[in-house]
């Protein structure tokens, strides 16, 4: 009779934890759930008022709106094989164009959301690729304000904007060898370290691009 009464005990325990487990298994997916549709609500409001200032041709608010790193860049303005367009995929030539090609705020602010965006970067077709373009033309355009914000970046940060730079389908190709050489030559003079850096990060995925072929 003790024997049974101990077992029952240790089998009551077992399901009382089992049932707590299971609780707080659900309690962390409804989270993780919540979490989930309120980024998704964030993107949605943020990609809402960006299309709003861009059609309004409203250039502040559509700066404040735009992203500040590469992962909610790509969330808004890529494209996923999986799961289709990102929300603001086809108005990334548009929106990309816009937010470059007509600052009318602080030079600097602009400069350092930009490189913001550009720190671990991935080159890919259409948005990143376009938005790649524009960060090339303006490290040649305003050298010495981007490798001032540089300087106060983390070395992993800093490396990864350059790999960015130069990422693509054929880093070694002639075209890229240009650009590279190009931009060297206007960072060299000022910044000894950052030119290193670059060289570093060009040499390095062409090292890759050599490996995969």
């Amino acid at each position: 009779m003790i024997k049974l009464m101990f077992k029952m005990k240790k089998y009551s325990f077992i399901i009382i934890i089992l049932i707590f487990c299971m609780f707080s298994c659900k309690k962390s997916n409804y989270k993780e759930i919540n979490r989930t549709i309120n980024k998704e609500n964030l993107l949605c409001s943020k990609a809402d008022k960006l299309k709003k200032s861009f059609i309004n041709n409203n250039y502040v608010p559509f700066f404040n709106s735009f992203p500040n790193s590469f992962c909610e860049f790509n969330s808004l303005y890529g494209y996923d094989d999986n799961k289709g367009a990102k929300p603001l995929y086809g108005d990334y030539y548009n929106h990309i164009n816009f937010l470059f090609d007509s600052v009318c705020v602080n030079r600097h602010l602009f400069n350092q959301k930009v490189i913001n965006v550009a720190i671990n970067g991935k080159w890919e077709a259409d948005a990143t690729s376009l938005f790649q373009k524009k960060i090339l033309n303006l490290v040649l355009y305003d050298t010495k304000d981007v490798l001032n914000i540089l300087s106060e970046k983390s070395f992993e940060e800093t490396k990864s904007f350059w790999r960015y730079l130069f990422d693509g389908p054929n880093p070694s190709d002639n075209m890229n060898k240009e650009r590279f050489e190009k931009i060297y030559l206007k960072v060299k003079p000022l910044s000894s370290t950052q030119a290193k850096y670059m060289k570093d990060e060009y040499e390095e995925l062409i090292r890759l691009e050599m490996k995969d072929n």
